[in-house]
Order: structure tokens, then sequence, then C-alpha cells
């Protein structure tokens, strides 16, 4: 058991103090709790936070030093409470249940970031986080300092990448940003693939009575002297210039 010969004085008021006396007061009472129960999920997460501030009391409670380090020492609620008023943070905007003067401790106190630890300090002492007569909703109203915001690393420009480092650039296909294999990503679809041959090739077009004589020159073999002047008039499929040879 911890001496009642070696409690501090009070600290009261709104006044933030430097860690004192009453820091080492409640760690002491958290070392002998845990020589004796199983540490909950709230110490466990408080302990490893380092101590902000001296431990101070509402100037209106008139309690003694030993009775509010019984307050504190008897329970385990009221032992995370103080240890999570040393650790918090002060809210900018109390919670309506520290404004209308509810808890021992003189500021409203949070600890963001501890699932077990949900609601101020005051709101947490005595176990009575889920009572209405003790304060009005999940510690409603609080308002906690604004954190700064890790700036983000800005993304990479047009100019930072390489011409051969395309490769390097997620695609959709790509999301983990792997190296790609350009081996493993030639198109073979139809659709993309560009026609065969050269691409100064001119569809053929057939003068204006050539397809007839190109489907009837065998008939008409003895009969194509005189149209051999086509060819340099009108320039005729191969094929049709072979009839005109053979024709000649």
């Amino acid at each position: 058991m911890t001496s009642s010969g070696n409690i501090p004085p009070l600290q009261k008021g709104p006044d933030i103090l430097p860690p004192g006396p009453w820091v080492q007061r409640v760690a002491t009472h958290m070392r002998n709790r845990l020589g004796r129960i199983r540490p909950t999920g709230a110490i466990t997460a408080l302990n490893s936070l380092p101590a902000l501030r001296e431990l101070s009391w509402r100037t209106k409670r008139t309690y003694s030093k030993e009775r509010e380090d019984s307050f504190i020492s008897e329970r385990t609620s009221n032992l995370e409470a103080a240890w999570g008023q040393i650790v918090g943070v002060v809210n900018v905007i109390e919670c309506t249940a520290c404004e209308s003067g509810k808890g021992p401790f003189a500021r409203c106190v949070s600890v963001p970031g501890v699932p077990s630890f949900p609601v101020c300090a005051n709101c947490h002492y005595r176990g009575l986080r889920g009572d209405p007569r003790y304060r009005v909703g999940p510690c409603a109203g609080a308002v906690a300092p604004p954190t700064p915001q890790q700036a983000s690393p800005p993304a990479p420009g047009p100019s930072s990448l390489q011409p051969n480092d395309a490769s390097s650039v997620p695609s959709a296909d790509n999301v983990a940003g792997l190296p790609i294999d350009p081996a493993l990503t030639t198109s073979s679809d139809p659709l993309t693939e560009p026609p065969s041959g050269s691409l100064d090739e001119k569809p053929l077009v057939l003068p204006q009575g050539g397809l007839f004589l190109y489907l009837l020159g065998p008939l008409l073999k003895p009969q194509l002297g005189p149209f051999v002047g086509l060819s340099a008039t009108y320039p005729l499929p191969p094929p049709m210039n072979h009839l005109l040879v053979l024709a000649g």
C-alpha cells in the first residue's frame, strides 16, 4: 500500500503546471495496482504516453488530500482517469459535463487514439461513463485542438521521369507499380494491330468498264486488239494488262 504520509498537497485551479509530485503519486498507485490485477486496455495504452502536466483539481472541491488520494487509488477507472488527465490533450472547448462542473479535475482532457478511453478524464472518473445523471451524451460538445497534418509527398511531375522510365508509372494493369517487361505487354489484339503491307498501298480502282473487260477477257481475246490503248489512258489491273499482252 502507498503510505499516506507521502501524499503531496493538492494542486487546484485551471493553471497548467509541469509534471510534479502528483504524477509520481499516481504512477506509484498504478504500479501497485498492476501488481495485483491484470492491466486493462486503457492502462496499457495510457502507460505508453509521456506525462505532460501536473494533476489539478477543481477549486470548489473541499475533500482533503487523503480523501482525494483514496478516490484515485480505490478504483481502476479512477486511476485511469487520473493518468488520462496527466497524459491527454486539453480540449479547446469543454464537454457539457465539464462545463457544468462535473468531475474532480480542473480541465476537460481527452486521450485521442485510445478506444478504451473514449471520453474525457472527468467523464471516465468513477466509471460512470454510461450514467446520464453524471454527464450529457458521450462527452458532448468537447472539441480537441487541431493536430498538424503530415504533408503528403509531392506527386512526381513529368520532368522527374526519365524517357525510359515509362514502365515505372503504374497503369490500370500495373497498380503495384512494378517494372513491366515489354515482351509481356506486346498487344496481339487485331483491333489495335496496323494492317499488313505498306501503309502507302492504295485500294485498287478499276476504270469505268474495266471490270466488264476483266471478266469477259477470255471470251473477247480475239477482239481485244482495239483496246490496247486503254492501258495508256486508264491503268488497268495486272490481270487485264496480261490479257492485253496476250492479245497483242
